[in-house]
């Protein structure tokens, strides 16, 4: 490839439709929003140890509940699986 090929291809402009440039936009937007709400509520929560030590004690409840639930899961019947053995 030429240097006159390569600076033409740099410059040839992109057409984008108006809906995909916007829907970038709003991505980057929401990314941005997302980021910002972690880093406040990170920072929330190491000023104020007492409200994290009370949500890790809700949690540790919440995991303890969500683990004694058994998922309906099909387990089939090894003796019928088992190839003959006597």
């Amino acid at each position: 490839m030429t240097l006159d090929c390569a600076v033409r291809r740099v410059n040839a402009s992109v057409s984008l439709s108006p809906f995909v440039s916007l829907l970038a936009l709003a991505a980057l937007l929401a990314m941005t929003c997302v980021l910002l709400l972690a880093l406040v509520a990170m920072i929330f929560l190491i000023r104020l140890p007492a409200l994290r030590r009370r949500l890790l004690d809700a949690s540790s409840v919440t995991l303890a509940s969500w683990r004694s639930v058994s998922l309906p899961i099909h387990r089939p019947n090894l003796t019928l699986l088992s190839i003959s053995r006597v």
